[in-house]
């Protein structure tokens, strides 16, 4: 049965990085996105998906806190800066995307604008980080019990936070030249194809660290 839970959690797990990878990977072409009314049509391509994305997360983290309460205490005192800036991203992505469209002014659209990508960034870092500590491997003390935070780090995990940063900026890409009109499609297939190189680097280089490490 226990097996059972972490095949869900792992499920349910990257289920949310694969659905709400593109949301972070828009949010973070909003950068790219001059006109506001292009970055409307961005958000605007995202928009149906947004909160049914998010609802894996919600999943994932009730399996944890229910099935896993050790795990999950262990999660919060050993990754809680990767878990942290991963929430805190989540948080401000949702309040970006939710809020923008209230205030009139250009400046106030631009201001969230600007939040929804700093959200981005921070989710798909956390994210990356926690994913590379994982992988990586902990410390423990002599009770069991994960020593410290220091293990974040590593050349190895700052390399897989990077890799995620450029796998979910790929897939926002991609996702857009699907769902924009065809005539917004072009320049953004473009940034897609330019993000290959750099996410199969990102790649490489995270899996040579690791196998160093």
């Amino acid at each position: 049965m226990e097996l059972a839970w972490y095949a869900l959690l792992g499920l349910f797990f990257a289920t949310y990085l694969v659905l709400g990878g593109y949301d972070y990977g828009v949010g973070l072409l909003l950068a790219r996105r001059a006109d506001q009314s292009a970055r409307r049509g961005t958000l605007t391509a995202v928009g149906p998906f947004f909160l049914g994305n998010e609802v894996w997360l919600v999943a994932a983290v009730g399996i944890l806190f229910g099935a896993f309460p050790t795990l999950e205490g262990e999660l919060l005192s050993g990754f809680y800066p990767a878990v942290l800036g991963a929430l805190a991203g989540v948080v401000l992505v949702t309040a970006g995307v939710q809020l923008r469209s209230r205030p009139v002014a250009g400046s106030a659209r631009a201001g969230w604008d600007r939040v929804v990508v700093v959200g981005s960034v921070l989710a798909a870092l956390g994210w990356g980080a926690l994913l590379g500590g994982l992988l990586q491997g902990v410390p423990l003390t002599t009770d069991g019990h994960v020593a410290g935070t220091g293990h974040l780090v590593t050349p190895f995990v700052a390399a897989a936070a990077l890799t995620l940063l450029a796998l979910v900026a790929l897939h926002g890409a991609t996702f857009l030249t699907l769902r924009l009109p065809v005539a917004d499609a072009p320049p953004l297939a473009r940034v897609a194809r330019g993000l290959v190189p750099a996410a199969l680097t990102a790649v490489a280089t995270a899996t040579v660290l690791g196998l160093l490490s």
